[in-house]
């Protein structure tokens, strides 16, 4: 479950960092970044039980395929270097996140299409939230 002050704190952060930067981003989106974020926010699990890449070619349903696009934005916000001591760039995530949610269409064709075509955008400008907003810790480690 959602902690509701969570997503208020990220909805907040986004829709400043939106109306300060002029982001052409939509009202459900910014709602379904908020509530990524909210979600995933202490929950000491997060990551995929197998390697990013096993998890994408196991993928069964739709619904995991979403759980996997939320992981991956996630890590492309959040730690977007996860993965920079094996050698592998934050575009990772972002091939990840954009193959899964395009997976994810058959639940929501419209809000996981315009995930799935617009990840790495969505992905730069919650970055710039965490960056203009010091109190979130993530980003440092």
């Amino acid at each position: 479950m959602i902690e509701p002050e969570y997503y208020r704190v990220w909805f907040e952060v986004i829709d400043h960092s939106k109306k300060k930067y002029g982001w052409p981003i939509p009202s459900y989106i910014e709602q379904y970044l908020s509530a990524v974020l909210a979600n995933y926010t202490d929950k000491p699990d997060w990551q995929p039980e197998s390697t990013w890449a096993e998890t994408l070619l196991q993928l069964q349903s739709a619904q995991a395929a979403k759980i996997l696009g939320d992981q991956a934005l996630f890590a492309a916000v959040i730690f977007p270097n996860m993965l920079n001591r094996k050698g592998i760039s934050e575009q990772y995530f972002h091939s990840i996140g954009r193959s899964s949610y395009n997976r994810a269409t058959q639940i929501n064709a419209e809000l996981f299409g315009t995930m799935s075509q617009h990840f790495s955008y969505l992905a730069h400008c919650l970055q710039q939230c965490v960056r203009d907003n010091p109190q979130i810790e993530w980003h440092k480690q």
